[in-house]
């Protein structure tokens, strides 16, 4: 069986970084921890947090595709002072004063899908979009 990328996206963007879930490889399916049977637990992967791969990196690239080079200036000036920071409240209202909140969103969800493919294929699970 395939897992489908978009639901493990899906999964991640709603819990953002509060809590850990694992996939059956086998079966495509999505547990948080607490549910993983603890007898199977060995066959469950974990997927990785989007703390983890919703970086600086994917706010920098989303920055170089504004074309108007005041709000990039401010949104990369935000990146440049939070470049540990997972959660970027400043940039989000930036965003969000601009008029760019669901273009963002919508960038972010697929960048988010173009790193699970990669961390799917990595760790050699089968998946479709």
């Amino acid at each position: 069986m395939k897992v489908r990328i978009s639901d493990i996206a899906q999964i991640l963007l709603a819990h953002a970084a509060k809590s850990a879930f694992y996939l059956d490889p086998t079966s495509g399916e999505l547990l948080e921890k607490s549910a993983v049977p603890s007898e199977k637990g060995h066959a469950y992967t974990l997927l990785p947090m989007l703390a983890e791969i919703q970086n600086i990196t994917i706010c920098w690239e989303y920055t170089e595709e504004i074309e108007e080079p005041e709000i990039r200036h401010e949104l990369q000036s935000i990146l440049r002072r939070d470049e540990q920071a997972y959660e970027l409240p400043e940039f989000i209202e930036v965003l969000h004063y601009h008029g760019l909140e669901e273009e963002w969103e919508t960038y972010k969800e697929a960048h988010l899908q173009d790193i699970l493919a990669d961390w799917c294929a990595h760790n050699r699970i089968d998946y479709t979009d």
